[in-house]
């Protein structure tokens, strides 16, 4: 995955420090009255770095999720030494993309989410969730737009391997102990790995309970086929 999903990309190539990387055309930003939430201190968020050649061509190398950073006054510190070491990285010049989010519905770990279809435009996409799978997605469509996401927590146990798992009642359903709002900013997207990141516009139910369909801002590109996992 290049660097063209930033609008200044050129900008990100051509200066040696921080550059803030813009996905929306400059154009669009007030149409689409984007707002800005706070992360707060006890959400640790997710935070990714992608390493990309230096010059015009920026060949993406590696990336993924790490842990080597702190919060320190509101403000994000990453040990980058460390971070490409964990990333089994040495040594180098590269161009950096950090990412910071936090998942709202499914995980890296837990892929539960996968593409059906894809419009013709490529910028529409009926997403289901897999059998079985304990995504609450009537929940997660209802919530945008409203700037609040109401996220269960649910009781844990640890089995007799010693690995902690969710608690079920007599039907099989996870047992929600309590529900936390979260603050959700209408700047969402669907994140596909190595910095593959498309953004949402705007979503809705479809045919089932556990799927619904999503308008990204731009149209996902060639190589990204139907039952691709989220």
């Amino acid at each position: 995955m290049s660097l063209d999903r930033f609008s200044n990309k050129k900008e990100i190539q051509e200066t040696d420090g921080v550059v803030r990387g813009i996905v929306w055309n400059e154009d669009d930003l007030d149409v689409l009255q984007l707002d800005l939430k706070n992360v707060l201190p006890e959400d640790r968020p997710i935070v990714e770095i992608h390493l990309y050649t230096k010059g015009s061509e920026s060949t993406y190398i590696t990336g993924g999720g790490i842990d080597d950073f702190e919060i320190i006054n509101d403000k994000l510190h990453i040990n980058y030494g460390q971070a490409c070491q964990s990333l089994g990285i040495e040594r180098g010049q590269f161009e950096v993309v950090v990412n910071v989010y936090k998942n709202l519905l499914g995980s890296k770990d837990e892929q539960d989410l996968y593409i059906k279809e894809i419009s013709d435009d490529r910028r529409e996409l009926w997403i289901k969730a897999t059998p079985n799978s304990d995504l609450d997605v009537e929940r997660y469509v209802d919530s945008f737009g409203s700037g609040v996401f109401t996220e269960p927590v649910y009781e844990t146990k640890v089995n007799g391997k010693g690995e902690e798992v969710t608690t079920v009642d007599e039907n099989g359903d996870p047992v929600v102990i309590r529900t936390v709002e979260r603050p959700l900013s209408d700047d969402i997207a669907i994140n596909l790995g190595d910095n593959k990141i498309y953004k949402i516009i705007n979503q809705k139910d479809w045919h089932g309970e556990n799927d619904f369909v999503v308008r990204l801002y731009k149209p996902l590109p060639d190589g990204i086929d139907a039952k691709q996992k989220l």
